[in-house]
């Protein structure tokens, strides 16, 4: 029963347990708590203690909904015995705080800390969210590789069949996991199932709160200030701090509804982990029982492995369940005993599931102790080697230490996330000090030094000794079609001005940044900077940390975990089969302009006097840059589409050199975002104008009028509105349909309907022995035909302009011609 606050309490001692306020009550008194603590409580939690997050000594308890004029959002609890007055109030803002500006002043800061209180909760609970979607979806590849005939029953329910929710969310995953060139382990183990494969699922655990955390540190440090200060403030008009409080007000109400959003999301998730009969819990459970049976298709150490991070993952979220939120988690999961049992009975064999070193084909005839011996205390002897000050010797080695005690160093959030991000700090200082003194060396430094350079290594303790010997035995000898480039190549091109220095993560030039920095100095172009301002050293740690550092974290395919030097956890294919290598990236971007011949292709003004052309428009080939950087991942970035102001200069294309998904893919997914920002570039404000059509304008209207688009079906309608919401852009819905376009429909398999295949074909047309192989498909017939009758007409109209400048055009005249041939 609710504590009655209709009449006044002075300093009144309220014992543990009481409720101040019931859900949905409207606050009519200004209550201050003394000492003790409050708790706001869920709402539609039966027990009525399921915590939001508390309100300590000093607080005034339903404040925000007193000033709103509103009802509560959850219940008001004392959780400790406590001392607190209350005060009936009504009316105005003046009167709420009892016509008092100290009361005012308190108030106020009650709401700040109330709000940092709430906004904490946020974050804790979207971690822990985070890490059981994350579990959830490993599972359901887990679950893949132990049962896969189940996924292949997808569509074919019966109208009595019961749906199984957690099997129609793994088929979902299982889906894009493979459309996206993901790629399973050999073996399932606790490093791969721990891993956050967000990058190759195109998909972020990330919670995205509302709360304006700017605006909020503003508030914050004017409620710093000296009180007297403040006090004279309020004073000379009390309509600032009413502001300010209604303000802080409408933040709390923000952040408890992300709470509830949260924990609805948290029992959802949970249910689909280890609640009822279709949990995974309950799925692997069944499973342990049929493994000799023949319809479980892995082996006692693979299953042991998954049964044991499943046992140990569910335990884990449960014991933080509690902690949250100061109740247990309400459900049964009786399989989960069950689990612990096999798991315990199965100690063994769950070992043998885990990597332990192993000579691969490229180790072979090396001497595996030299390796040892070489590469024993890799840190320290890199360091030394380049003459590392003592101080950040000091502070990675011993960050490191850390890192190698946590249970789960590549967890998103908490202490791991800050851990990585202070030895990223000082290991891009070693990084610049390591490039310095491969130059100045010419080459000639010790062979930790080389694979810190090119791989990211630095750490042996960090990695099973086959994949030190990988790194120290492997050398990339073969050649580049294309331009490509490795790590130490692009930064040397910068360095030396070959290529101008990359934009950064915020679009501007370096140029641009220089300018900013140098504002008294007046320039107007990139050559009015003077030699001793735009010097080689200013290049190259410009072009680390704004390229390189920002890509190697970006080609990872998770930002929130991803790390700079190599380890055990990032690898979940063999080195051998990730190393992207010059010779391969090249394979890969042949098959890709086998299909997509024109991905490079843009339209440019051709100038040359001597031969009296002016102002042609012609197409040209512009292949963007290609460079490997030290990482290991599942993204091939895009960085820039062109890198100057001129529209026919090279794009810039980040690749990791260890690519743990499959390379066309992830090759795929940079040449759409490529494709969707050069024609944004050369369209200018048009991009989206539909009276200029491009592929740009065709995509986002189609994506904006589908609805009422008659050439669509209601079911194709619906079914694209659920796909859409899976993306946060229209370019991330062109990048899905351009996979689907070169993998698929370039191989006759419908993946698109028949409107996305007709900008598709206008826009994106295949090389000319596909069109031909898929002409007289009922699904391309009509598009092809309109295709080939406007590339004539485009030949025909040129092949007439250029016989103005002879029998022999020019080679870029030629090339233009030929690109519209059919």
């Amino acid at each position: 029963m609710a504590l009655d606050l209709s009449k006044p309490l002075q300093q009144a001692k309220i014992p543990a347990g009481t409720i101040l306020y019931n859900p949905g009550a409207q606050p009519a008194a200004l209550t201050l708590v003394h000492q003790g603590e409050v708790q706001c409580v869920n709402r539609f939690d039966k027990s009525g203690k399921r915590k939001l997050y508390s309100l300590g000594a000093n607080s005034v308890a339903g404040f925000t909904q007193l000033l709103l004029g509103q009802p509560l959002p959850c219940g008001l609890r004392v959780t400790q015995d406590s001392v607190i007055s209350s005060f009936p109030v009504r009316g105005a803002f003046q009167n709420l705080i009892l016509g008092k500006l100290n009361v005012g002043m308190m108030a106020v800061r009650s709401l700040m800390t109330e709000t940092m209180q709430a906004q904490q909760a946020v974050r804790g609970l979207a971690t822990y969210l985070t890490q059981i979607l994350r579990a959830n979806d490993n599972l359901s590849l887990a679950y893949f590789r132990c049962n896969p005939e189940v996924f292949k029953t997808q569509g074919h329910e019966g109208p009595g069949d019961v749906i199984d929710p957690a099997l129609t969310a793994a088929r979902m995953v299982v889906a894009d996991f493979q459309q996206n060139g993901g790629q399973l382990p050999q073996t399932f183990n606790q490093i791969w199932l721990q891993g956050d494969h967000s990058g190759i699922l195109k998909k972020s655990y990330e919670f995205e709160s509302s709360f304006d955390t700017e605006e909020f540190n503003f508030l914050r440090r004017l409620l710093a200030l000296p009180a007297n200060l403040q006090g004279e403030m309020f004073k000379s008009d009390i309509k600032i701090l009413e502001g300010l409080c209604r303000k802080l007000a409408q933040e709390i109400q923000g952040c408890i509804q992300e709470i509830y959003q949260l924990q609805d999301g948290i029992d959802t998730s949970l249910e689909t982990l280890m609640h009822g009969d279709y949990s995974f819990v309950e799925k692997f459970y069944l499973l342990s029982d049929l493994l000799n049976s023949g319809f479980n298709n892995v082996s006692l150490p693979e299953f042991t492995a998954m049964a044991r991070f499943l046992q140990s993952t569910a335990d884990a979220l449960l014991r933080n369940y509690q902690t949250l939120q100061e109740v247990p988690y309400p459900a049964n999961a009786p399989g989960l005993a069950k689990l612990r049992d096999f798991v315990a009975e199965n100690k063994e064999a769950a070992r043998e599931a885990e990597p332990r070193p192993a000579v691969t084909a490229v180790q072979a005839g090396v001497n595996m102790d030299a390796i040892k011996a070489e590469l024993a205390g890799s840190a320290g002897k890199i360091m030394g080697f380049l003459k590392t000050p003592a101080d950040e010797q000091k502070a990675i080695l011993g960050h490191l230490k850390t890192f190698r005690g946590l249970q789960n160093p590549m967890d998103s959030g908490g202490d791991p996330r800050k851990l990585r991000r202070a030895i990223s700090q000082i290991y891009w200082k070693i990084y610049e000090q390591a490039y310095e003194k491969f130059k100045e060396s010419r080459g000639n430094v010790p062979r930790p030094v080389q694979m810190l350079l090119h791989y990211g290594f630095f750490d042996e303790d960090l990695l099973d000794l086959d994949a030190q010997a990988f790194l120290y035995s492997v050398e990339d000898s073969s050649a580049a079609r294309f331009p490509i480039y490795n790590a130490l190549d692009w930064l040397d091109r910068v360095a030396t001005a070959a290529e101008p220095p990359s934009v950064d993560e915020m679009g501007l030039t370096y140029f641009e940044k220089l300018k900013n920095e140098f504002k008294d100095k007046g320039w107007k172009r990139e050559t009015d900077m003077p030699p001793d301002i735009n010097t080689r050293e200013r290049r190259l740690r410009y072009e680390i940390m704004n390229f390189l550092e920002i890509n190697v974290r970006l080609t990872s395919g998770s930002p929130a975990t991803a790390f700079p030097i190599l380890t055990r956890y990032q690898i979940t294919t063999p080195l051998d089969k990730a190393f992207v290598s010059f010779e391969r990236l090249s394979d890969e971007i042949d098959n890709l302009l086998k299909t997509d011949y024109s991905a490079f292709h843009r339209e440019v003004i051709m100038n040359d006097e001597e031969r009296g052309i002016l102002k042609e428009f012609v197409m040209k080939q512009v292949i963007p840059n290609f460079i490997i950087v030290p990482s290991i991942g599942t993204k091939v970035m895009m960085w820039q589409d062109v890198s100057g102001r001129s529209k026919s200069s090279s794009g810039r294309i980040a690749v990791p050199v260890f690519a743990t998904a499959d390379l066309l893919t992830l090759l795929l997914e940079a040449i759409a975002a490529f494709r969707w920002e050069l024609t944004k570039t050369i369209m200018g404000p048009d991009w989206n104008n539909v009276s200029q059509s491009s592929i740009t304008a065709d995509y986002t209207d189609y994506v904006q009028f589908y609805k009422k688009n008659r050439e669509l079906s209601q079911e194709i309608k619906e079914k694209l509105a659920a796909e859409f919401k899976r993306f946060r852009s229209d370019r991330d819905r062109f990048t899905n349909d351009y996979i689907s376009w070169i993998k698929y429909e370039s191989q006759g398999v419908m993946k698109l309907n028949k409107v996305a295949r007709g900008v598709f074909y206008r826009h994106i047309p295949f090389a000319k022995p596909i069109r031909d192989g898929l002409a007289n498909q009922p699904a391309f017939a009509d598009i092809h035909n309109r295709f080939k009758n406007i590339r004539m007409r485009k030949y025909k109209e040129l092949e007439i302009k250029y016989r103005k400048y002879g029998e022999q055009i020019p080679p870029e005249l030629q090339e233009s011609l030929d690109f519209y041939k059919v």
